[in-house]
């Protein structure tokens, strides 16, 4: 299972450094006040993420698609992490524009008979 999971980290990890060659690896500049790691970042956000129930998860989406897109960098990385674990337990993922780093939700979701459904597709965009 640990095997399982560097994996999808490592994906992760190698798809978020093709996006952020030239930044400073952070989403913070290094001369303010706070400095973050993305690695470290993007371990905490996909592992906290991957141990919680489906019912938990689904929620934690949901409650990010009504807060809309907001540009911050953090939430792609968040919702690259919610991507990939979606396909993973479900074989699909209301989010979409990864590959092309435009990352979008594409609705709601919820369980139907053990399969993820989108249910609601309007969404805020904040700018």
């Amino acid at each position: 299972m640990e095997k399982l999971l560097q994996e999808y980290f490592n994906d992760i990890l190698n798809e978020m450094k093709k996006s952020q060659n030239e930044s400073d690896n952070s989403g913070f500049s290094k001369d303010g006040e706070v400095y973050v790691n993305q690695n470290n970042l993007l371990r905490f956000l996909f592992f906290r993420l991957y141990y919680e129930d489906d019912d938990e998860l689904i929620r934690l989406y949901n409650k990010e698609f009504q807060i809309g897109l907001t540009g911050e960098y953090f939430q792609q990385l968040y919702l690259v992490c919610f991507d990939r674990i979606f396909k993973k337990r479900f074989h699909m993922s209301p989010i979409g524009g990864i590959e092309n780093k435009k990352v979008f939700m594409k609705g709601k979701v919820s369980l139907f008979k053990g399969r993820l459904v989108i249910t609601e597709t309007k969404l805020t965009i904040i700018k």
